[in-house]
């Protein structure tokens, strides 16, 4: 019987560890030049009914902010419409370096904008929904 029960209570705590799901999208600025280093760094991370914006401002812990999973789907949608050609588009003497990656599980795709992106490029679209999502703006960056 000791065995039964031994093996019961195995098969509840192999059934309560589920693998956790790593999912993200983490959006990074830096100019190593003019700001020293200084990074903005927002990492949207998916909890159960809501999404977790962390926010990091000059390499510091700034805040946490939460977002509806709709709004993050939103911006999923628009960061999946983004492509290589897309990226890295810059003239400037020292223009900003941009990174969002993004991550599910053993999936991942990042793309890099240095320089700031035009109006009408889905880049700055999906720059405004991260920046919205973590109550900044450009300028805070």
């Amino acid at each position: 019987m000791s065995k039964l029960v031994t093996f019961l209570v195995f098969i509840c705590i192999l059934s309560s560890c589920k693998t956790h799901q790593t999912e993200f999208l983490e959006f990074e600025s830096s100019n190593a030049v003019i700001i020293g280093e200084n990074k903005t760094n927002i990492t949207l991370v998916p909890r159960n009914k809501k999404v977790i914006v962390k926010i990091f401002r000059k390499n510091e812990y700034f805040d946490n902010k939460k977002i509806s999973k709709e709004k993050y789907q939103q911006i999923l949608s628009i960061y999946n419409q983004i492509f290589e050609k897309d990226s890295s588009k810059s003239l400037w003497l020292d223009p900003p370096i941009l990174k969002i990656k993004y991550q599910k599980d053993n999936f991942k795709k990042d793309f890099y904008y240095i320089g700031v992106p035009k109006k009408d490029e889905k880049f700055h679209e999906l720059l405004n929904m991260i920046l919205k999502s973590a109550k900044l703006e450009i300028r805070d960056i």
